[in-house]
């Protein structure tokens, strides 16, 4: 099978989430924090502490360059694979026009689009991404409120220990479509199968299963 007949498939969708999805945006403000002397607590969400004294500079500095955060380990390689099948569309929201910025530069300095979502301009605390049309496509986020008020025809939970509410899943809001996982080869593994093609889904799993034990995982 050649590389170039994958053009005939159909593109599907694949929309993103950017903060604690694709990069490990609050372990890493955390770091930076603890090694400026300041403490950071399991139980406060760091981005809580943006307009806070002596907190807020040092997150904002973090904030202006998304360029500085790391990706969670197996992103990168893992959306190299999924491109080859998915559109990626990052889909993140914002409180300040200079974060919105830094996400705007990530974004296409990755060649990616990104739809922002204004959290001051939305009802929701948190951010409304029901706004965006999703009908047909796959929704990655590490916040499941966001993924349950989405019409994405699958949802992708990322496990993350500051943000997830497994309590809620436990009570059926998830369906047996959806997917909870703890990291990125496991996204490419579940995305990747079927039976469209099984060759060069297998090619492709075989490659993914290597950076796996590249990595370790």
């Amino acid at each position: 099978i050649l590389w170039e007949d994958f053009a005939m498939y159909e593109r599907k969708k694949l929309f993103c989430d950017l903060d604690d999805t694709y990069l490990d945006t609050e372990p890493y403000l955390r770091s930076v924090c603890k090694a400026n002397g300041l403490l950071t607590f399991k139980g406060i969400c760091i981005y809580d502490m943006r307009y806070t004294p002596m907190y807020k500079d040092i997150i904002k500095e973090v904030m202006k360059d998304y360029s500085v955060i790391p990706t969670k380990v197996g992103a990168e390689e893992c959306m190299k694979v999924l491109e080859t099948e998915y559109d990626i569309i990052f889909v993140s929201s914002y409180l300040e026009e200079y974060e919105a910025e830094a996400k705007r530069s990530l974004a296409k300095s990755l060649g990616k689009p990104i739809i922002l979502i204004n959290i001051n301009d939305s009802t929701s605390e948190i951010g409304d991404k029901s706004k965006v049309n999703m009908q047909g496509g796959v929704f990655i986020d590490d916040i499941l409120a966001h993924l349950v008020k989405s019409n994405a025809s699958k949802r992708i939970l990322m496990l993350n220990k500051y943000q997830s509410d497994l309590e809620n899943i436990c009570k059926g809001v998830w369906t047996s479509n959806d997917l909870v996982v703890s990291d990125w080869y496991s996204i490419t593994d579940e995305l990747m199968k079927g039976d469209e093609d099984d060759n060069l889904r297998k090619c492709i799993c075989e490659r993914v299963s290597e950076c796996c034990k590249q990595y370790g995982v």
